[in-house]
């Protein structure tokens, strides 16, 4: 008695999950998405980014412009940095003065700029992407 009454009571909870299974919505059989390839996937800057300065090493110095080297995210590259009459030249070292913490700053020329230089170009232009460009504002940093 005791084990038709175990039968029967799982025969219920069988017929019960049964019906309910039936009773929902069927869906659609779902597609198989297939990954994008990653041949297709290229890195982009989008065309609102604009820089408009690096920080770089002094690799030559001509008559009216620097060549500087400087790593970038496609690794190391060169640069040609133009100078105007309207550029600013500067260079930037730590105070050595008691108690003043900060940093010195004084007005130079081209000519003063040596290779192995480390300086921080500024341009007022969008120099994303461009390998020669107009500088505004030269800082030679003295470590």
């Amino acid at each position: 008695m005791r084990k038709s009454l175990i039968i029967f009571i799982i025969l219920i909870i069988v017929i019960l999950l049964i019906s309910i299974a039936l009773s929902l919505p069927k869906r659609p059989a779902s597609k198989p998405v297939s990954p994008t390839p990653l041949s297709t996937l290229t890195p982009t800057l989008p065309p609102s980014v604009e820089f408009h300065g690096l920080s770089a090493k002094v690799k030559s110095v001509g008559d009216k412009y620097l060549v500087l080297q400087a790593l970038t995210d496609q690794g190391l590259e060169e640069f040609k940095v133009y100078i105007t009459d309207k550029t600013i030249i500067r260079k930037l070292w730590k105070n050595q003065e008691e108690g003043k913490s900060e940093p010195k700053i004084e007005k130079i020329t081209l000519s003063d700029i040596k290779i192995g230089d480390i300086v921080a170009v500024g341009s007022d232009e969008n120099i994303a992407g461009k390998k020669e460009f107009q500088a505004s504002i030269i800082t030679v940093i003295v470590q």
